[in-house]
């Protein structure tokens, strides 16, 4: 089995986030394991231009292409152009280009953030393996409201009627389907409706090696989130608010908001009157992100929808205790009163159970043992590694190691 050519398609790594992170675990997983890994991707207008048949390009001749380079401490990619990307559907249809790098392979997977970047592979018509953290609705809705009127409307009339079409041909082909959380199960099945097909909970792994709590407790008061800061639905003016409230009610409370750094969000601290007590420390390194989880007193996820939150499974390996909204996956792991609190959408609910934490320090104590504990428990390698075997053998009637 050494050497096997095996495929991952992902959404473009130049979008941070979830899927980037997810695709990274399962190729350095598979690569440890002998298999010789290639990610591929389609090429965006706004990163790619010159892989695509864009519009600006037809005039010229110019045809879609590939680009091969190497990311991720040396692994290969595969940048996949299309015709006409300027109508966003285009990236998921079949072509040569696919088809020709699907056949140059043994093995194929679809890594994603939905199930929508497993298209060339149904296209093709090969066994596969599909492992996403949303259904395609769930995943767009709030991206949706903060669109342009315009694109809102073509995206309602056009985009997502296709996307819906598409997901439920995807959910109901060859691939084997995985979900990173209990949610994602549920949404997806509930998309293949009385034709559903076994869906399984593959989860994210953590290394609890890496994340594990600081040998010196944090600053109390200190509370964090990560993320792409401007998609809609990670809501984290939610967050500014509840701090803005708590500090009116006279608790020492700041935050840290990692990621980027969109301007109306600092700018939205500011008015709020949290232009001294909200840092904005932009991306964090890979390497760094232990040290960012152990800084914290508390780890808040304000969104609005969430897959899973692989930052809040960290944060919790940490021993950091989570607050989250009822957002979907992060229910799976965020246990009232246990490793933490789940709210409403309310910033006087959020400050509630943030100051509930920062001013009850043994409370705080016991919520960051039994998150590590359940860190350990359900989100070990070896869970990973044991769900994604038994899923392979099933696919290909081998293990993930080819015994």
């Amino acid at each position: 089995m050494p050497g096997r050519k095996t495929l991952i398609i992902t959404a473009p790594p130049t979008i941070l986030g979830g899927a980037a992170t997810l695709a990274r675990i399962m190729a350095d997983h598979l690569g440890a394991l002998g298999h010789a890994v290639t990610v591929a991707h389609y090429a965006t207008l706004s990163a790619e231009r010159e892989l695509t048949g864009s519009l600006s390009r037809l005039v010229t001749g110019g045809r879609p292409g590939t680009r091969r380079y190497r990311a991720w401490d040396g692994t290969a990619f595969v940048s996949v152009g299309c015709w006409l990307p300027e109508l966003e559907t285009p990236y998921y249809l079949d072509s040569r280009l696919w088809r020709r790098l699907v056949g140059a392979h043994d093995r194929h997977l679809a890594v994603g953030g939905t199930a929508l970047v497993a298209a060339p592979l149904v296209a093709a018509g090969v066994p596969h393996l599909i492992w996403c953290a949303s259904d395609m609705l769930g995943d767009r809705i709030d991206r949706r409201r903060a669109m342009p009127r315009w694109r809102r409307a073509y995206d309602r009339v056009c985009v997502a009627p296709f996307l819906a079409a598409l997901e439920r041909r995807i959910l109901a082909g060859r691939g084997r389907v995985m979900g990173v959380s209990a949610y994602t199960v549920e949404r997806m099945r509930a998309v293949c409706g009385e034709a559903s097909r076994p869906i399984v909970r593959l989860p994210v792994p953590v290394d609890g090696a890496r994340f594990r709590p600081p040998e010196i407790p944090p600053a109390p008061g200190v509370v964090g989130f990560i993320g792409r800061l401007s998609d809609a639905r990670k809501n984290a003016a939610l967050l500014l608010d509840a701090v803005a409230l708590a500090r009116r009610q006279g608790h020492d409370i700041t935050a840290v908001l990692a990621g980027e750094r969109p301007p109306a969000l600092v700018a939205y601290a500011a008015r709020i009157g949290l232009a001294d007590h909200v840092a904005f420390p932009g991306h964090v390194d890979e390497a760094d992100l232990p040290a960012f989880y152990q800084g914290l007193d508390v780890f808040v996820i304000p969104s609005r929808q969430e897959g899973l939150n692989i930052a809040g499974v960290q944060a919790a390996a940490s021993g950091v205790p989570i607050i989250s909204t009822r957002c979907g996956g992060p229910e799976g792991y965020v246990r009232d009163g246990v490793t933490g609190f789940l709210t409403g959408f309310d910033a006087a609910g959020v400050a509630a159970r943030i100051t509930q934490v920062v001013t009850d320090r043994p409370l705080r104590d016991t919520l960051s043992a039994n998150a590590r504990a359940m860190a350990e428990a359900e989100y070990a390698n070896g869970v990973f590694a044991r769900t994604l075997d038994g899923e392979w053998r099933r696919n290909w009637g081998e293990g993930v190691d080819g015994a």
